[in-house]
């Protein structure tokens, strides 16, 4: 059982999740990409390097520089590096979704991320937040979104990605990474970040 979910854990990294929230709402909304160069494996040619590969690269320098102890960011104190870079990557996908153009969505998706990761720094002052459930929180909120929009039915899609959501949670306090309140916050503070973003996009 801890084997299965030390792989949930990897497979569904917070680094990971936009690049999945970004197929989300390609397969919601596939002729909304048709403009984009390379369609949706275009999009992904430029989110994953941005929100995944980039933060991974700064995060082993980190470590290599005796930052931080380890890459599970375990110690709460040395959070506060590691958001920062992350949030600066993930500003600069932002960015770089809004001068390209794209849809509405990836614009709100992104800022929302952005937001979410900055309500992450924030709270790690008073709780080690857990990332891995506010990554999920977003996720989810996405689904719902891309549920509400789209021109096909995914609601068997959406119902899979919040239950995938909560399985994050579980592995999370059976891992014995986080109590349930910073569990639960994560979501909070992930899903809070996604509403705010569709009130400034």
């Amino acid at each position: 059982m801890k084997l299965f979910f030390k792989i949930i854990a990897y497979t569904l990294h917070p680094l990971l999740l936009p690049t999945y929230a970004t197929i989300i709402l390609v397969f919601a909304n596939p002729y909304a990409f048709a403009n984009i160069s390379g369609g949706g494996l275009g999009i992904l040619k430029i989110i994953f390097p941005l929100t995944f590969m980039f933060p991974v690269i700064a995060l082993f320098l980190m470590k290599v520089l005796n930052f931080v102890d380890d890459y599970y960011l375990a110690n709460q104190k040395q959070r506060f590096m590691p958001y920062i870079a992350i949030l600066i990557f993930y500003i600069w996908g932002f960015l770089v979704v809004r001068k390209l153009q794209m849809p509405d969505n990836m614009t709100w998706m992104m800022l929302g991320s952005c937001i979410a990761i900055a309500l992450a720094f924030t709270a790690n002052a008073f709780l080690k937040i857990s990332i891995h459930t506010v990554g999920a929180g977003c996720l989810a909120a996405v689904a719902i979104a891309a549920n509400a929009s789209s021109y096909i039915n995914i609601q068997l899609a959406m119902g899979i990605v919040i239950l995938i959501a909560g399985l994050v949670g579980s592995c999370r306090l059976y891992l014995k990474a986080h109590e349930q309140s910073e569990v639960y916050a994560g979501y909070m503070v992930g899903f809070i970040g996604m509403m705010m973003a569709g009130w400034f996009n």
